[in-house]
C-alpha cells in the first residue's frame, strides 16, 4: 500500500516527465523549424545539390547523384510537414509545404537550365542515359520508396537522438 508521500513522489515524477517531454518536443520543433526555413543557406545548398544531380544525370554517374542527395536540404521541410502534422502545428506544416514547393520549383528551373545548356555539347547525343531511364521506370520508383522510407526513419532517429553526425550516411 502506498503512503501519501509515495503517491506525492510518483505524481511529481509524472509531472516532471510531462514537463521534460514538453521541453524535448519544443527543442525538436525549434530544430526542425530552423531546418525547414527558406534561408540563404537553404537556397545555396539546394542550388549545389541541383547542379550535382543534373551533372550526375547527364554524365550517367550514380556517385554524383548520391552526392547531390547528401548535400540537399529538402529533408528539412519534409520533417517540418511530418512533425508539424504529428504535433498539430499547422502553421509549421503550411510553411514547410510552401518551402518544399519553392525548393521543387528552384530545382526544376536549375535542371532546365542545365538541360538546355547541355544541348550545345555532345553529351546530349546519348540521351536518355541509364540513370535517366532508371528514374523514369516503375521499378526505379519502387526502389526509391524502399530507400526513402528507412532513410526517413534514420533521419528521424538521428534528430530525436541528437546524433546528427550519422545523417551523412542517410
Amino acid at each position: 500500500e502506498q503512503t501519501f508521500n509515495d503517491r506525492a513522489i510518483e505524481a511529481a515524477k509524472a509531472e516532471w516527465m510531462n514537463a521534460a517531454t514538453r521541453l524535448r518536443i519544443e527543442q525538436v520543433r525549434e530544430q526542425i523549424v530552423e531546418q525547414a526555413a527558406f534561408s540563404f543557406d537553404f537556397i545555396s545548398l539546394l542550388s549545389i545539390a541541383s547542379i550535382l544531380a543534373g551533372v550526375g544525370l547527364i554524365t550517367d554517374n550514380t556517385v554524383v547523384i548520391v552526392a547531390s542527395m547528401l548535400v540537399s536540404p529538402i529533408m528539412g521541410p519534409v520533417l517540418g510537414m511530418t512533425f508539424g502534422g504529428r504535433i498539430q502545428d499547422w502553421p509549421l506544416v503550411k510553411t514547410s509545404l510552401l518551402n518544399e514547393s519553392l525548393a521543387l520549383l528552384v530545382a526544376i528551373m536549375i535542371g532546365a537550365v542545365i538541360g538546355l545548356s547541355s544541348a550545345f555539347v555532345n553529351v546530349a547525343e546519348s540521351w536518355p542515359t541509364n540513370e535517366m531511364q532508371i528514374r523514369g521506370e516503375a521499378t526505379g520508383l519502387y526502389t526509391g520508396i524502399a530507400i526513402a522510407v528507412p532513410s526517413g526513419m534514420g533521419v528521424c532517429l538521428s534528430i530525436l537522438g541528437n546524433n546528427t553526425g550519422s545523417l551523412v550516411g542517410v
